[in-house]
């Protein structure tokens, strides 16, 4: 499996897809994001990866661009 390329890739691999439903500052929290370096999609179109964790536990954290929720506002969790 590859590294997903962006939104559409990870749907055609077949990964499950998540909506952001927390505010970003939460979900940061949640994953335990590096604070200090918040990733953003500053000339990125929507779906586009705006971040990619660290792998832990045979999987990532992949964020992607949204419309309405900026960076992270679908994301999904790629093997690794």
């Amino acid at each position: 499996m590859s590294e997903v390329q962006n939104l559409a890739d990870a749907e055609r691999q077949g990964l499950k897809i998540f909506e952001r439903e927390e505010s970003f500052s939460e979900f940061v929290e949640k994953f335990d994001l590096d604070r200090g370096n918040p990733p953003d999609c500053v000339g990125k179109q929507p779906g586009d990866v705006c971040f990619r964790g660290n792998c832990e536990g045979g999987e990532r954290l992949v964020m992607f661009c949204d419309r309405s929720k900026g960076c992270g506002g679908k994301y999904t969790f790629e093997p690794c």
